[in-house]
């Protein structure tokens, strides 16, 4: 400068501390975001498939058939089921899996002290897996299914069964009930189904049921209902597991519960808890569960699980179907999603360790497996630091 001195610029000396806050008030000053607290549990991404929740869409299927009594005289009830179409073809599997849920009618008739053996004809036009489910029959009641060329039966609860190949069973719905006759002479119940993987069938004889099984289109029954599971892609993380936790935090964010966004009757997603191994099991449990769409109401069903259920929700929820104790639910208001609904999570509501995080668009049923995968990596935190019957209203809606 002319006339004078130059200024001069006071400069601090360059340390470790002296940078760190340059940083910081640079980052300040461009409106970088501060990451506030420690990293989440794990870090969300797409197309991820979890070891602990598997996100599905449950559609009513409606079916053609019928019910009768004319079983009433014989020693036996029979039950035809014949299905054109099982799994999704997108799964890519060889014997597609059906699952057929038997239990029994609360109104149902007893000729005698002892229960009648159930007959089975379950004819499907590929070979098909057929897994049975038993549920609150008398044990040991028998059963008999006659099955296509290359289809297999298997069994979950008690029931005495045997199997039959049958290469001979028509395809047709009329032709199938003829051939049922002349081996058994009545039918309780036929169903007949375009598509499906999940039936349900509450056995036991009616007298207020026609005499003979005369097939209807659209038929409509409390005794049976039939729908089609599909998987849903799913968004999502999973954490290490430790061995001392206490509890397993599982977040999860559906987007939308039905197809139809104009459906009248309210939606329900059900989230169903199951021990890994099948086993009876101790575990108490927190569920943070994210609607988007207003109306949704969350159903929680549990079963052979001792421990407490924790559960926040930003709707409703229904825990009546749960056999966790004690059981205590809490409507929030949850704005964030993905990584920011993790940490908040973590650090506004306390919960140190999120163990799964899952995203879907659609889902409906959410079945979450209790225990640590074999595919998650365990920390020993001793010697290391720190996934119903439905309503008359669905089935019309169907």
């Amino acid at each position: 400068m002319r006339g004078g001195r130059a200024a001069v610029m006071l400069v601090p000396p360059v340390t470790v501390t002296n940078a760190l806050v340059i940083l910081a008030l640079l980052g300040a000053t461009v409106g970088s975001p501060v990451v506030s607290g420690l990293p989440v549990s794990c870090m969300p991404k797409r197309n991820f498939r979890s070891p602990y929740v598997t996100p599905l869409y449950r559609q009513l299927t409606v079916s053609s058939g019928c019910e009768s009594r004319a079983t009433v005289g014989y020693d036996h009830e029979v039950y035809v089921v014949n299905l054109r179409s099982g799994s999704p073809p997108f799964l890519g599997v060889v014997s597609p899996e059906v699952a057929l849920h038997i239990s029994a009618r609360a109104n149902r008739i007893r000729t005698s002290t002892m229960e009648k053996p159930l007959m089975f004809v379950l004819n499907s036009h590929q070979p098909i897996v057929w897994k049975i489910k038993v549920d609150g029959l008398a044990p040991n009641r028998q059963a008999f299914f006659h099955v296509t060329l290359g289809s297999s039966v298997t069994v979950e609860g008690e029931m005495v069964v045997a199997v039959n190949t049958e290469s001979t069973m028509p395809l047709q719905g009329e032709a199938l009930l003829v051939w049922t006759r002349r081996m058994y002479h009545g039918i309780t119940s036929f169903t007949e189904l375009e598509q499906a993987n999940d039936i349900y069938i509450k056995v036991g004889e009616d007298m207020m049921s026609p005499k003979r099984c005369n097939i209807t289109r659209n038929f409509l029954s409390p005794n049976s209902f039939s729908a089609y599971l599909q998987p849903q892609p799913a968004h999502g993380c999973v954490a290490m597991a430790t061995t001392n936790q206490e509890e397993e935090v599982h977040v999860i964010e559906v987007h939308s519960a039905n197809k139809n966004p104009f459906a009248r009757i309210v939606s329900s997603i059900v989230v169903d808890l199951q021990p890994r191994d099948k086993e009876r099991m101790e575990q108490n449990v927190v569920l943070v569960l994210k609607s988007h769409t207003k109306g949704v109401k969350w159903k929680i069903m549990s079963l052979n699980i001792i421990g407490s259920l924790h559960i926040l929700s930003n709707t409703p929820v229904d825990v009546t179907e749960t056999s966790m104790d004690p059981v205590t639910t809490q409507t929030v208001k949850i704005t964030e999603h993905g990584e920011d609904l993790i940490r908040w999570v973590e650090e506004d509501k306390g919960y140190q360790h999120v163990q799964s995080y899952t995203e879907v668009q659609l889902a409906n049923r959410l079945l979450l497996q209790l225990g640590i995968p074999e595919a998650v990596h365990v920390i020993d935190v001793t010697h290391t630091p720190h996934p119903p019957h439905p309503s008359h209203e669905e089935l019309k809606s169907a």
